[in-house]
């Protein structure tokens, strides 16, 4: 005697695409900028991805909607990827990025007293060394091809004064501040 039996139901198999990951971005920065490195995602979105700044941080981007996918990044070192996920898979990483900070020049700015009274009069000279830079604040005035502070125009407070110098355009800047507090004439 041959038994039949019945069969039912139904199955679905589904193939996705695994995901990729590539990192670039290799470039030279100026000290207390950033740089953007570029993370490249194939398959579908939302992914998610470690990287890490090699020997240092491993950070992890979650929900990530859009390829490319920058990275701000400010620390010297070789950036590479751990890991990459779509909203279906595990996937494959490759590439790296390393970010170079180029020097600066050594700047020194004199000539401030750390406190000042509001109401004196006086013009304060100071120096930018190297020469040649860029001066920046409150109450400050150039003249005759010098810069000067004047405490009856910073308010009062803390005020940092900054001299910014770079060798070229297409160098990094080098930077000075000086902290000077202005203060009332009865509190000196």
């Amino acid at each position: 005697q041959v038994c039949t039996g019945k069969v039912s139901g139904t199955g679905t198999i589904r193939s996705y695409e695994i995901p990729t990951a590539t990192i670039s971005g290799t470039q030279t920065i100026c000290p207390h900028t950033s740089g953007n490195l570029s993370v490249a995602l194939t398959a579908h979105a939302p992914w998610s991805y470690k990287y890490r700044l090699v020997g240092v941080d491993t950070i992890q981007k979650i929900g990530i909607a859009s390829s490319p996918n920058l990275i701000s990044v400010n620390k010297a070192g070789t950036y590479n990827l751990l890991e990459v996920y779509d909203k279906n898979c595990k996937g494959t990483v490759t590439g790296n990025a390393i970010i170079t900070i180029a020097p600066a020049p050594d700047v020194e700015l004199t000539g401030l007293a750390p406190a000042y009274d509001k109401q004196s009069s006086e013009w304060v000279l100071i120096t930018g060394t190297p020469a040649g830079g860029n001066y920046s604040g409150p109450g400050l005035v150039p003249y005759n091809s010098k810069w000067y502070f004047l405490p009856a125009l910073a308010p009062v407070g803390s005020n940092n004064i900054i001299y910014s110098y770079r060798v070229n355009p297409s160098s990094c800047y080098g930077y000075d501040t000086a902290l000077v507090r202005v203060l009332e004439s009865s509190a000196l």
